[in-house]
């Protein structure tokens, strides 16, 4: 349900996420969110995916974290596949686009409501404050991966000299590999069953066959090495796509960024319109898989050490730290899209509607997303 209307990226898929499961449904914690957001943060590929696969592993383990990723995945790659279908028979980005930024003040007020309640749950001190104003600075000035990394190792560096209190326990290491270990069998069934739904998609490809591999290959090598997010990822994947391998032409992956933009979950999502480009349906299955499991196993692993070693006050100190951080992170966001979306009196006027409806009314975003949708029709 998330995963069919969080429009506006990575950081409006995680706000979404944390009002239903935190504020409607009351089943994890505004903590939780922000222990898997500083997570995903420091892992390369898509961050907001790979929160929702902490969230699900926080609540049912490998299967939760599996369900949870694809569930989230599944609608975004249906619209996107069936964008990508029309789209090679006739354009619809033009048409489409004005009505997406129409509801983008909507994004820009649920992000600032998550960024208000985490703020009031978790900053409790002047250093704290501290913290998460300079984040935000720094994330907003430095603009990179860089930026977002650096800021992060600083907080949590911060955070153990602040808030520490007692050494880590020394068993923790014992409890790591248990934990692990645990574990790995369920994560081994996963990859294989992967593999072979790839092998079998490859075969299904026929003579592409090796154009199929390829996309399997270029794109799981883009999950586990980029870091930053898809903004940061976007530009990576335009040179090696469109100058390295020509498999588009500079519009056509205008249009997939386009379409990524207009459909609701990561940007990322748009390996997608490119795989399908170069291999149909079976190409855009595998580069949708290679570009967003890698890293959720990652993840995986990444969430069953944290969930152990997370009791350890060296452990809370240091992610003290980091929650401080990441909340500047969540209004840098805010920031930045609204700076570039919010730029005359009706926009504005949106984003001021929006965030008094949330703040003061229990009214449910799909809904305000979709009204505000339906007004956008009327009014363009």
């Amino acid at each position: 349900k998330v995963g069919s209307y969080s429009f506006g990226g990575y950081v409006a898929l995680v706000a979404i996420v944390e009002k239903e499961l935190v504020h409607r449904k009351n089943i994890i914690s505004s903590e939780d969110v922000l222990d898997g957001l500083t997570l995903a943060s420091f892992l390369p590929g898509p961050v907001a995916v790979n929160t929702v696969v902490y969230i699900g592993h926080l609540l049912l383990g490998v299967k939760g974290a599996i369900v949870s990723m694809v569930g989230v995945l599944l609608p975004t790659f249906l619209l996107v596949t069936g964008f990508s279908y029309i789209y090679f028979g006739q354009g619809t980005q033009q048409f489409i686009d004005p009505y997406i930024s129409f509801i983008m003040p909507v994004v820009v007020a649920i992000i600032v409501d998550v960024g208000i309640r985490m703020s009031r749950k978790q900053i409790k001190s002047f250093s704290q404050t501290t913290i998460a104003v300079g984040t935000m600075l720094v994330t907003i000035y430095w603009a990179s991966a860089w930026g977002i990394f650096v800021s992060l190792l600083v907080s949590g560096i911060l955070g153990f000299v602040l808030y520490r209190k007692q050494t880590v326990d020394p068993g923790i290491e014992k409890q790591i590999t248990k934990s692990i270990s645990s574990e790995f069998r369920s994560i081994a069934i996963a990859v294989l069953l992967v593999l072979i739904l790839l092998v079998a998609l490859s075969f299904i490809g026929g003579s592409g066959a090796a154009t199929i591999g390829q996309l399997g290959a270029v794109f799981t090598g883009m999950s586990l090495t980029l870091f930053g997010g898809g903004y940061v990822i976007i530009p990576i994947i335009e040179q090696v796509i469109v100058n390295d391998l020509g498999w588009l032409l500079l519009n056509e992956f205008n249009a997939a960024i386009g379409i990524s933009q207009v459909t609701p979950g990561p940007i990322l999502i748009s390996a997608a319109f490119i795989g399908y480009k170069v291999a149909g349906l079976p190409g855009a299955l595998v580069s949708t898989i290679c570009i967003f499991f890698p890293t959720g196993i990652l993840m995986i692993l990444l969430s069953t050490v944290h969930a152990r070693i997370k009791a350890s006050d060296s452990i809370q100190s240091i992610l003290k730290g980091l929650r401080s951080a990441v909340i500047g992170l969540v209004i840098a966001a805010a920031f930045s899209i609204g700076s570039k979306e919010i730029d005359d009196w009706l926009s504005l006027s949106l984003l001021i509607g929006s965030l008094g409806f949330i703040l003061f009314t229990r009214v449910h975003v799909a809904i305000l997303l979709a009204a505000v949708l339906l007004l956008g029709i009327v009014v363009l």
